[in-house]
């Protein structure tokens, strides 16, 4: 009905301003396709229990606009006049494609099919799973994860969940491994030094430890989220001599 109207109407502008109206229309009629089209993949989405993360949803609905309004770019050159070719070179696609959208166009309608994506290799469960295992071994990788929870999935679709879950494999935090007599300790170096100035400290040399690994893993990494590096069970000590 839409479409019906603004044709009619295109009657009462000046002359070369139907193509206009025309992607108008198509876009109008693209609107009410990528309405419909959201409402069907988030329904998808529902019924796997497993809907898409608001982020990449948005992502996926600006793409979907995006291509919207290429097809509605063939048509209304199309109606103007324009030939296959042109449109073709005038829109940088090849001149099969434009006779695609042509075709769809006249068949009523502008989308892509729907087309499902790839299932998810591991269930809700087993993503929970593998967040407290984890949380509760971050110094593990997932390939022992994966052999610890018996989950029938490839190491690469576990490294995909634990990037999802916001987890990252960093090299550990090494602090110096104290006894109980030098936490003791350290509140009165502090106090007995604290108003020293840049002088004073100069006369110090100050030295560092370095550890080298020559084990099969190479150098120790864990699993952790963002901001917790300097938490206690994520560090790695010093050997204490």
């Amino acid at each position: 009905m839409h479409c019906e109207v603004i044709t009619d109407l295109s009657l009462m502008l000046p002359k070369g301003a139907e193509p206009v109206m025309t992607c108008v229309c198509v876009a109008i009629k693209g609107a009410l396709l990528l309405t419909l089209d959201t409402l069907f993949v988030r329904l998808q989405s529902h019924s796997q229990q497993q809907p898409k993360q608001p982020r990449q949803q948005y992502q996926d609905m600006e793409r979907h606009a995006a291509k919207l309004a290429l097809h509605g770019r063939i048509v209304g050159m199309s109606e103007s006049g324009m030939s296959a070719d042109d449109i073709a070179e005038e829109v940088g696609v090849h001149r099969s494609t434009v006779y695609k959208w042509l075709n769809r166009w006249e068949e009523g309608e502008l989308t892509d099919h729907y087309r499902r994506g790839a299932r998810r290799k591991t269930t809700a469960e087993q993503d929970q799973q593998l967040r407290e295992y984890m949380d509760g071994h971050p110094f593990s990788n997932a390939e022992e994860a994966k052999r610890a929870l018996e989950i029938d999935a490839s190491t690469e679709a576990l490294l995909k969940r634990l990037k999802e879950m916001g987890y990252n494999h960093r090299t550990p935090a090494v602090k110096p491994k104290l006894t109980e007599r030098h936490r003791q300790l350290q509140p009165d170096f502090a106090c007995q030094h604290v108003d020293q100035d840049l002088d004073y400290w100069a006369r110090f040399i100050f030295s560092d430890e370095k550890t080298f690994c020559s084990t099969v893993h190479g150098r120790l990494r864990c699993w952790r989220p963002t901001n917790t590096r300097q938490v206690n069970c994520l560090t790695l000590h010093s050997v204490l001599y």
